[in-house]
């Protein structure tokens, strides 16, 4: 799950880019202008599967939202993420009132909290993972047998 929330919610991320630098931020709550949007993760679009919900032109950014969160932020929710309450509780509470106190810009950004703590535990996961006696075995056995 947590993979495919970091690939879908990036691909969402990847999608609304344009709207992330160009939006007018100024009447709103939150100020991307000073963040850095060329940091999110950068995905082979055309090598990756499309997401139903991103791709959707039926959607609105606002219903694209709602969906995702329904897909991976709500608890009990199918392929629900392990966020931090804080991140849960302010993306449940956004998406109690559908998103309508969100800019287009906020709903461009609303994500990346969400795949920055998703990236960051996988990558815990894996670096003791490779500190394990598992790994070391199957790393001593497949590259010494390349030398």
């Amino acid at each position: 799950s947590n993979l495919l929330g970091i690939v879908e919610l990036t691909q969402f991320q990847q999608f609304y880019h344009f709207d992330r630098v160009n939006l007018d931020t100024r009447n709103s709550n939150t100020d991307i202008r000073n963040s850095n949007v060329d940091e999110f993760i950068s995905l082979p679009m055309e090598k990756i599967p499309r997401s139903s919900i991103v791709f959707n032109k039926d959607l609105t950014i606002f219903q694209k939202c709602a969906c995702l969160c329904e897909k991976y932020v709500l608890p009990g929710s199918v392929h629900e993420l392990n966020l931090s309450y804080k991140t849960r509780q302010r993306l449940v509470e956004d998406h109690k009132q559908l998103f309508s106190s969100k800019s287009i810009a906020e709903c461009a950004c609303i994500f990346d909290i969400v795949v920055q703590e998703t990236t960051s535990l996988i990558f815990d996961s894996f670096w003791r993972f490779r500190q394990s006696n598992t790994f070391q075995e199957w790393s001593d056995k497949t590259f010494s047998n390349k030398n």
